[in-house]
């Protein structure tokens, strides 16, 4: 350990046995995580401002077209509606997947997810 972090450490150890931290506001509850937590350290910038400019991955475009298509197949009224839907959907995630797969996306799993699960939350804006 680095000298400043034991002297860092030493601190946070004092004034936890004096008690200096009891009695905050959000004590013993977990600490928010910022939306961009489960995005590699090396490309958060780049997220960020990509995000902030309105510019959406080809990606989650397509994901928001298979969640439309989706919620089409559960509400169609028809079984022949349906199953050209559900043919649309099944076309649409091979597309996806063989893309994903060309692009070698970096990616990690738990923030395409994270933002899978929030799209599939607010539904298809169009």
């Amino acid at each position: 350990m680095l000298f400043m972090d034991r002297i860092v450490e030493r601190k946070i150890q004092e004034a936890m046995q004096d008690g200096a931290f009891e009695g905050l506001p959000g004590a013993g509850k977990p600490l928010p995580l910022d939306e961009d937590a489960a995005v590699p350290e090396d490309v958060r910038l780049t997220y960020k401002v990509l995000k902030n400019a309105g510019f959406v991955p080809p990606e989650l475009e397509w994901r928001k077209e298979m969640v439309r298509l989706q919620d089409l197949v559960a509400g169609a009224v028809d079984a022949l509606s349906r199953e050209a839907y559900r043919k649309q959907l099944a076309i649409k995630q091979l597309q996806f997947d063989e893309a994903m797969q060309r692009m070698g996306r970096g990616v990690p799993a738990a923030y395409r997810q994270a933002l899978y699960a929030k799209l599939e939350k607010q539904g298809d804006p169009n």
